[in-house]
């Protein structure tokens, strides 16, 4: 699933608006970032989650003056996989737009077939652009591994072990989560600080743990409980078993 930034200045129709895309693509979208301040947005800069590929919904005209069409430009610059959509009750405004790369415009107040369709048109480009297999380099081995193939992944200390289906025993290498996010899919879901488990393979999930199909309990974080549980009925939801 895929991370989304909605940036606005209107407090209320951010929390608004939010629940109308869950309720609109709630079965791409995974984590929702709502900005409605440009410190909010620097700080959200620097995070790994804006290196990802994701969503961004900017409005093009603020209050403050701050223009849409540069937040879109930062945005590009930090995550060239960015997937921009704009926004603006203001028609005169969707003529600038095009200065910056996009790829669709919202106007407001936003039909649900309109942010449905501008969802589903960026999830389906992120899934072209996006990597398919995941590089793992050792020391005596350089093996390119498809994406779909992996289980779970888990991290150990300073080493990422790699389970597939192709697999009885996981692959071993150096790495650390921040640096092969990129590779995963919209079925791929973090549920925990040691883990990350492709959806599909999930045989159920029971209490605070997910079961897999090649046997392995997986847990469940506290504080990743309810975002895995969301995505995870989302994903059964959008019945791509």
């Amino acid at each position: 699933m895929w991370n989304l930034l909605i940036y606005d200045d209107d407090k209320l129709f951010l929390k608004q608006f939010r629940k109308q895309i869950i309720d609109t693509a709630g079965d791409i979208i995974g984590n929702i970032s709502c900005i409605s301040d440009q410190e909010s947005f620097q700080f959200h800069l620097e995070e790994k989650f804006c290196k990802l590929p994701c969503i961004a919904i900017v409005e093009i005209k603020f209050k403050s003056g701050i223009s849409g069409l540069e937040i879109a430009k930062q945005l590009l610059s930090a995550n060239p996989l960015a997937q921009i959509i704009f926004m603006s009750e203001y028609q005169n405004y969707s003529f600038d737009v095009y200065e910056v790369e996009h790829i669709f415009f919202l106007e407001k107040p936003i039909k649900k077939e309109s942010l449905d369709k501008a969802l589903r048109h960026a999830d389906k480009k992120l899934q072209r652009l996006q990597p398919q297999v995941l590089p793992i380099v050792t020391r005596t081995f350089t093996v390119a591994v498809p994406v779909e193939q992996i289980i779970y992944l888990e991290k150990a200390n300073r080493k990422i072990n790699v389970f597939t289906e192709e697999r009885t025993s996981p692959y071993t290498f150096y790495a650390k989560f921040s640096e092969i996010e990129k590779y995963g899919t919209v079925n791929f879901c973090r549920c925990h600080n040691s883990y990350v488990i492709n959806l599909k393979y999930i045989k159920k999930m029971q209490g605070t743990s997910f079961y897999m199909i090649n046997g392995a309990k997986i847990p469940i974080s506290r504080n990743k409980y309810q975002d895995a549980k969301e995505c995870y009925l989302r994903f059964l939801q959008r019945g791509d078993l």
